[in-house]
């Protein structure tokens, strides 16, 4: 409940001069005051609190269709149904219930492949730029989504139709976000500044590993850097496992995921950040369904750092 409330804060709702509203990407937070506003809730913090809640969770349940729909596609219905298991027992899974763009973020990118596999590529790129103003990893969804266009037409340049004029919705969605912190707070680059926040700036992908090695701490509540590193080496494996059973689109939105993290240097949010790229478990049930030990493993070793994880968040240590 005080950890919902702080969230809150963070993200704007709730007000608190202590801390900047541009932390987050303007969607979430906009449709809860959106959904607030409709239903006519009290506008005290417990109502706030709710809203964000039940969006996320519904957001989930809707994310977790297009999963099936997009799984379908390419699978039979074991590897549907362990891809889905493997999401929901992920370490971090817990993050889709509260009050976290996660669940929405997840939703928007799995529409926005499942429009692009049936050729539907105007509502695709909404999807892809309502993701570009949830989180600023939704900007990496260009470029798999091009990948899938031009995998559609053979990789033919005489192929390519107006509907390609849809992909400019994409930057077109954080500029349009980048003018608004333009004319409010005088600045470009606000949504980026204000990372530092966090201790996250541009940094060249190698980056991270050389800090590791050189600098990380002992594993406690408070530093776990090295379970975090745990976290990226484990999207890093799926991307290579993955360059041989995905699709190319979502092996490119595997990569271009962890040169993304990597460049930000955003390794104590590692463990979070890979809850929403859907890739990794396609990958992870690909393997799973071909080795038992494997399956045993992953379920074991999600199991026990949930409980860890849980555990801390509730705590008020740092997660993810």
């Amino acid at each position: 409940m005080l950890a919902g409330m702080s969230r809150l804060r963070e993200i704007g709702i709730v007000m608190s001069p202590a801390l900047p509203a541009t932390l987050l990407f303007p969607l979430y937070p906009l449709l809860i005051r959106a959904i607030h506003a409709l239903l006519f809730l009290p506008p005290n913090e417990y109502w706030w609190l709710v809203t964000a809640i039940a969006l996320s969770n519904i957001a989930l349940l809707i994310g977790l269709t297009y999963f099936r729909a997009l799984l379908a596609m390419d699978f039979d219905e074991e590897i549907t149904s362990r891809a889905i298991t493997y999401l929901l027992i992920f370490p971090t899974t817990f993050f889709f219930s509260g009050v976290y763009s996660e669940s929405l973020f997840l939703t928007l990118t799995l529409g926005a492949f499942y429009y692009a596999r049936n050729n539907r590529w105007l509502l695709a790129c909404i999807f892809a730029a309502l993701g570009t103003l949830t989180r600023s990893q939704g900007i990496i969804l260009a470029l798999p989504l091009l990948i899938e266009y031009f995998r559609e037409r053979n990789f033919s340049l005489r192929k390519v139709g107006w509907d390609v004029a849809a992909f400019a919705l994409i930057p077109a969605a954080l500029f349009a976000f980048a003018l608004f912190l333009k004319l409010k707070f005088g600045s470009w680059t606000v949504m980026f500044d204000v990372q530092n926040t966090w201790g996250r700036h541009l940094m060249w992908p190698w980056h991270p590993l050389a800090w590791f090695l050189r600098h990380a701490p002992p594993l406690s509540p408070e530093h776990h850097d090295k379970l975090d590193f745990c976290f990226l080496l484990l999207l890093l494996g799926a991307a290579i496992a993955g360059l041989r059973r995905l699709r190319v689109s979502y092996s490119v939105y595997i990569w271009t995921a962890v040169v993304f993290f990597s460049c930000w240097g955003v390794l104590g949010s590692i463990p979070r950040f890979d809850l929403v790229i859907f890739p990794l478990f396609i990958v992870l049930a690909l393997i799973g369904a071909h080795s038992r030990a494997f399956h045993l493993a992953y379920v074991t070793a999600s199991a026990m750092v949930a409980a860890l994880f849980m555990l801390m968040h509730s705590q008020w240590n740092w997660v993810a």
